[in-house]
């Protein structure tokens, strides 16, 4: 019979085999992981040089204003051709989507409609609203998918934060913290290598087929980074958040995160510090397909200490 010491050796170097692929996955994440954790306090600490979003939002000029000024910076950066919607309001009602949804772009009557819980509901009295307004105009311009306009959104704010635009630098600051944050989450809890550095073609409509894949609970270097760099309320928001999509929404936060917030950002990412393609994007109307520069983008990533433009 084998001795007992062969055994355990067989079982050592079993264990070892079994082992050794997962922990070199889960480290290479968490050097990503770990540099995605930097990058949000980096931004959190300009974010928090930055005046409350009500005192900035308080600056902005007249809604009919605000939206020349905003299509006339989509024109600035060769984006678009300046387009002002039919209608634009800050008055929307989506029902059971009232929680989820900022705001929607209506084709058939070129009309922008943002939730009206940004001016009437005190919970909602701290949540910045002038990126979702550039979102849809950027949708009112042509552009049709959802990661494409995201990115499009992002450097448009950069470029009025830029100029000193009220409320930009708030908004650029706030969703660079929260989605490497997110995608740092996102690379823990269900083992990705890294982030994709191109956005999605197309829209993704990740609804579970039996059940969702499960994400893990290891996710400790992200938790100790929120609790620094969020305060109570927006912590217990995070989580609120973050249940729905794990356990009421039906759809796969996995896919989720990767088309909407990990691959937006990688390709952020990629294009403002080495310059790399983030995609051939279409725009409806518009024959050849648009190749965008994020200048805006990298000089406030330089400024951060995250890399350098150019």
């Amino acid at each position: 019979m084998p001795s007992r010491l062969w055994r355990w050796a067989t079982i050592g170097l079993l264990a070892a085999v079994l082992v050794a692929p997962r922990l070199a996955t889960v480290a290479r994440a968490d050097g990503e992981a770990a540099d995605l954790l930097r990058l949000a306090g980096l931004a959190d600490a300009l974010f928090d040089a930055q005046a409350p979003w009500p005192a900035e939002a308080s600056r902005l000029p007249e809604l009919p204003t605000l939206v020349e000024h905003v299509a006339a910076q989509i024109r600035e950066e060769g984006l678009g051709s300046g387009h002002i919607p039919a209608a634009v309001a800050i008055d929307g009602d989506f029902g059971p989507l009232r929680s989820l949804e900022s705001g929607r772009y209506y084709v058939s009557t070129d009309s922008i409609v943002l939730n009206r819980r940004f001016l009437s509901d005190p919970s909602w009295s701290d949540s910045p609203w002038l990126g979702t307004l550039v979102h849809e105009m950027l949708h009112a311009e042509g552009y049709t998918k959802e990661a494409q306009v995201q990115l499009l959104t992002m450097e448009i704010l950069a470029s009025l934060a830029n100029d000193g635009y009220p409320g930009a630098m708030h908004e650029v600051t706030d969703r660079l913290r929260r989605h490497a944050l997110l995608s740092a989450w996102w690379l823990i809890a269900y083992g990705h290598d890294g982030l994709p550095a191109t956005v999605r073609p197309v829209d993704l409509f990740a609804y579970c087929r039996l059940r969702c894949p499960a994400a893990s609970d290891d996710v400790g270097p992200v938790e100790e980074a929120r609790r620094r760099i969020f305060d109570p309320v927006e912590l217990r928001r995070v989580y609120a958040r973050e249940r729905f999509w794990l356990s009421d929404s039906g759809r796969d936060y996995d896919l989720v995160l990767r088309g909407y917030v990990a691959s937006t950002l990688g390709a952020l990412l990629e294009g403002s510090c080495r310059e790399v393609p983030v995609g051939r994007l279409a725009r409806r109307g518009a024959p050849p397909p648009l190749k965008p520069r994020l200048d805006d983008t990298a000089a406030i990533l330089a400024e951060i200490g995250w890399c350098q433009p150019g």
